[in-house]
């Protein structure tokens, strides 16, 4: 196959374009990879560093429920220890979402007062759906992430925007039966 000058003119700025792309990603993955995680945690800015403190307490023992049944009574900035039930056990909220099953799920409840931005927490990784309690099913918005988190230990954080109403924590994705979660207050 030849390249007339016509496919090159469009090519090579494509080309230019990724290769910037892919050096940019690297050079900012460096900024941090090689730099020690306490360093990292030290220099998060104070909404930031309030969560790693939250998470550096010791966890309180939770038991998930297997069906939208009940009360698990959530509270803000509190890291709770889970152990997770075999999925087959657990009726999801939300199972039409094609929600990553793996091998362990549960559910916790969480109640809103103060509608605004919750951070979700969870270590090791897992697949996490907030829905109403009040049947509705209405998707929550998600308003980011922190990879700098990690340095704390923290695999997962999801910011969800929550009105003041109460929810169930859906959790499923993952092959380890425990895990931690915490709900960090609005920043």
């Amino acid at each position: 196959m030849s390249l007339n000058r016509p496919s090159l003119k469009f090519l090579l700025p494509g080309l230019v374009g990724v290769l910037l792309a892919v050096w940019g990603g690297v050079a900012q993955a460096g900024r941090y990879n090689d730099r020690p995680p306490e360093e990292i945690c030290a220099s998060l800015p104070p909404a930031k560093a309030k969560v790693v403190a939250e998470w550096a307490r010791p966890a309180q023992e939770i038991k998930p429920l297997a069906r939208p049944e009940g009360n698990t009574a959530v509270s803000v900035g509190i890291k709770y220890k889970i152990k997770l039930l075999p999925v087959e056990e657990v009726a999801l909220v939300m199972p039409e979402k094609g929600i990553h099953l793996d091998k362990f799920g549960g559910l916790l409840s969480f109640t809103v007062t103060k509608a605004g931005p919750y951070r979700f927490s969870t270590a090791p990784y897992v697949w996490l759906e907030l829905v109403p309690a009040d049947g509705s099913k209405k998707e929550t918005d998600v308003l980011g992430s922190e990879a700098l988190l990690w340095c704390a230990g923290i695999k997962k954080n999801v910011v969800f925007d929550l009105e003041a109403t109460r929810y169930w924590l859906q959790m499923s994705g993952t092959l380890e039966q425990d895990v931690e979660v915490m709900v960090s207050a609005p920043e």
